[in-house]
């Protein structure tokens, strides 16, 4: 059975103000609203954030980026520019998309680059890669390059390092990811490995102006980990950092591909001996952040309030937390507010790890959370307090760009009469969780959230909704 065969079903007045929430808190960070919000045209002037370019003096505005957003903002920002350039004032580029991107941005071309819901770069990922940089290395003086970049980049802006191949470098990724890697470990490493992450893009560029245009998915909205930073220089980021992650993770050298040890061992011992990459001297890119998860929280929380709610909200402080545990965290929230004078909503941002086992099942972060905080509602000893009953809530967890791990759901949609319906089943979520199968058991039994593609990207959501706690009607 395919995912597609069980769609939401959750119809509980907190599900459904739940998705409308979350709703809400996604249609705050569309790229149509970002992009308009910090692309002005007025008086002959282009202002980008704080930059103001005169328009008369340019002569080409060259559009590159890549990220699971970058399709909908490269749409957006034609929309902007085309109207405002003259007949010979050229506007082109080249932006890397899912395959799922419906987005048309033309005479941007985008190129669906990987399959929807997978996360790891492709052969068409590198072509299109080289194709960005080309464009790069062929700005002009009187060029203006808007490079657009949001989560999801990192796999779709991809081009080895010298010696490493696709497969090298995808075999590392998925290495650091198995053993519960953060996305801040991911990118000490991935930009290591790359010609063009952590600043190597922009270095491409021998003159013109060059503006990028940033919807961040990391927590704290660093710009040298969004997509892994192609167009931030961190002098901080060594193979000496590199190599450390593998430490912090327990994984042992020898279980790199050869290419991927042998580069960062050479890289470490070429810094060792003073040796200096020779690099031209350009002006460093002007990064805009355009629009991160603190956003959607924002939203999230006005149309909780209008909807009646408390509200609460807050974002993952630790990157290294698991969904595992989070799940359990936020369960455990539910049980404390099950007494509260009336309905309150805890919105919660930031994306947990999973460790996966050998071989793990379909699923992500948010399905695992879920079925996490479900196992936990579940035990005996946890949602039999006070009253001896569990109250009435309902628990969401999704991604904002409407995917989920190696599938093609946003997330899961947990209430209280799935927990009833669960447990009269006697069903024991355990074997889903240790399999990091989630994804099979909400197609089971329901509770799958599926978006599809909103075409933006800033990080996970949980809205959780409780109302006072039932008297009656539950027993163990």
């Amino acid at each position: 059975m395919t995912e597609s065969a069980q769609p939401y079903d959750r119809s509980s007045r907190l599900s459904v103000d739940a998705r409308a929430i979350f709703e809400r808190g996604v249609a705050a960070v569309q790229p149509a609203a970002l992009i308009s919000r910090h692309v002005e045209i007025s008086a002959g002037e282009l202002r980008l954030g704080p930059a103001k370019l005169s328009l008369e003096e340019i002569e080409r505005v060259v559009v590159v980026g890549a990220g699971k957003a970058s399709g909908a903002m490269a749409a957006a920002l034609v929309a902007r520019l085309q109207p405002a350039l003259k007949p010979e004032q050229r506007l082109l580029g080249w932006v890397n998309v899912p395959d799922d991107c419906a987005d048309q941005a033309e005479p941007v071309h985008l190129h669906h680059s990987r399959p929807a819901g997978s996360n790891l770069p492709t052969e068409r990922v590198v072509a299109g890669t080289c194709e960005i940089v080309a464009l790069v290395e062929s700005l002009g003086p009187k060029d203006v390059c808007l490079c657009l970049i949001s989560g999801g980049g990192s796999a779709l802006l991809a081009l080895p390092a010298p010696g490493i191949s696709l497969e090298d470098k995808r075999a590392a990724s998925s290495l650091l990811s198995a053993r519960g890697a953060s996305i801040q470990q991911l990118n000490r490493v991935r930009r290591q490995l790359s010609q063009v992450k952590g600043g190597g893009l922009v270095a491409r560029r021998r003159v013109g102006e060059f503006i990028s245009l940033i919807l961040s998915d990391v927590l704290g909205d660093p710009l040298e980990l969004i997509a892994s930073g192609p167009t931030v220089s961190d002098q901080a980021n060594t193979a000496e950092s590199a190599l450390a992650v593998f430490t912090e993770l327990g994984i042992g050298l020898d279980e790199l591909p050869t290419s991927v040890r042998t580069h960062l061992h050479r890289s470490s011992e070429s810094r060792a001996a003073g040796e200096q990459l020779t690099q031209q001297t350009v002006s460093p890119a002007m990064n805009v952040l355009v629009g991160n998860l603190t956003a959607a929280i924002t939203a999230a929380a006005e149309e909780a309030r209008a909807r009646g709610y408390e509200v609460l909200t807050e974002v993952q402080q630790s990157p290294s937390v698991t969904a595992d545990e989070e799940g359990v965290r936020l369960a455990e929230w539910i049980l404390r507010h099950g007494e509260s004078a009336g309905p309150v909503c805890l919105i919660s941002g930031g994306e947990p790890t999973v460790r996966l086992c050998p071989q793990p099942g379909l699923g992500g972060r948010n399905q695992q959370l879920a079925l996490a905080g479900m196992k936990t509602l579940l035990e005996p000893g946890r949602n039999h307090q006070t009253n001896g009953s569990l109250p009435d809530f309902c628990l969401l967890s999704a991604g904002t760009d409407g995917e989920d791990g190696n599938t093609t759901a946003a997330g899961a949609i947990v209430d209280g009469e799935f927990i009833r319906r669960c447990r009269n089943l006697r069903l024991d979520p355990t074997p889903y969780l240790q399999a990091n199968d989630a994804n099979r058991f909400f197609i089971e039994q329901g509770g799958l959230l599926s978006t599809g593609p909103t075409g933006t990207n800033v990080g996970d959501l949980r809205i959780l909704l409780v109302e006072n706690r039932q008297t009656a009607g539950e027993s163990s």
